[in-house]
């Protein structure tokens, strides 16, 4: 996948979920129920290696053990100092992917009946 090509995908992640672009082509924002995130993702088409980096902006809006129950279910790449959620793959289409799903899962959950009906089949 070119450099382009993988510019192209994410813009269309972003278009997809009403995120706000950044300066450039593979930063933006979004809202969750957590607060606001912060997105950044790099491609290296050259060593076919991709990068995703997901910070929660705002610790006092961040729960982290409804975090970590609803949205990491067990996933222990979370950095609970500095609210950062990464991703350094060689395969660009999970990296993509996995974009994808946790902006829709976040977005989702950002529904006050949908994150009380998930909290209620946890307990």
């Amino acid at each position: 996948m070119t450099k382009k090509e993988f510019d192209k995908k994410v813009n269309a992640i972003c278009k997809k979920h009403n995120c706000k672009k950044e300066k450039n082509n593979t930063s933006f924002k979004f809202d969750s129920f957590m607060g606001e995130v912060y997105v950044n993702i790099e491609y290296s088409p050259r060593i076919k290696f991709c990068s995703l980096f997901m910070r929660f902006l705002d610790s006092s809006k961040f729960n982290l053990d409804i975090f970590k129950k609803v949205v990491l279910n067990g996933c222990d790449n979370f950095n609970t100092h500095s609210f950062k959620l990464n991703i350094h793959n060689t395969d660009v289409n999970f990296v993509l992917n996995e974009l994808d799903e946790r902006i829709d899962n976040l977005i989702w959950l950002s529904e006050k009946s949908n994150l009380n009906k998930v909290l209620k089949n946890l307990n």
